[in-house]
């Protein structure tokens, strides 16, 4: 029996929204999975978007 979830984003109004659902209940896995999308988002930003969380978080330029 493997777990289940769906994932949904949206860009409204410039705003990126992440949501993973439980389809089966299992709410660890669904948890799991959200930080696991949430962490290779903010490594695709860190290695592509330099420049943009530079300038809308102040982030370092490392």
């Amino acid at each position: 029996m493997s777990a289940l979830v769906a994932v949904r984003v949206s860009n409204h109004k410039k705003r990126l929204s992440l949501v993973i659902e439980s389809l089966d209940g299992d709410y660890g896995y669904a948890t799991r999975k959200l930080i696991f999308v949430a962490h290779e988002v903010w490594l695709r930003l860190q290695s592509d978007w330099v420049h943009y969380l530079w300038e809308e978080f102040g982030a370092p330029m490392e």
